[in-house]
């Protein structure tokens, strides 16, 4: 990653080459079809986005009649620096645009779990 946002999502993906990387990247394996958001630990918002629902046929992570129902989804943005960060899952998102999932910054971010994680490294591998 060398500067900018990324979200990309899928059944599997490989891990960032970090030691060419300018910025931090998350690794976040999930199951599909809800919501996130990403605050810092100012409760500021990194990232809100809806997750896509997954389809095939079975692969590893796959969508129906296969795998563990599970997907990856990896993002970077020059914002995501060290620190600790709070990822809330499960909630909704209104206001805002949408474009494929990711959401403006004026979008807001209600309900969900919550869980807290630290980034101390250009990769974070986390697992919900």
């Amino acid at each position: 990653m060398l500067g900018g946002t990324i979200v990309g999502t899928g059944g599997n993906t490989s891990n960032p080459t970090t030691n060419v990387s300018t910025q931090n990247a998350l690794k976040l394996t999930i199951s599909p079809n809800q919501n996130i958001c990403i605050k810092n630990a100012d409760n500021e918002v990194v990232l809100i986005f809806a997750l896509p629902t997954l389809s095939g046929g079975g692969g590893p992570g796959g969508g129906p009649g296969g795998g563990n129902n599970r997907m990856v989804m990896l993002f970077s943005d020059p914002k995501f620096t060290n620190g600790t960060y709070t990822i809330l899952y499960g909630g909704t998102i209104s206001g805002g645009t949408n474009f494929n999932g990711y959401y403006s910054s004026d979008a807001t971010y209600t309900g969900g779990t919550s869980r807290t994680f630290t980034v101390s490294s250009k990769y974070t591998n986390l697992s919900l």
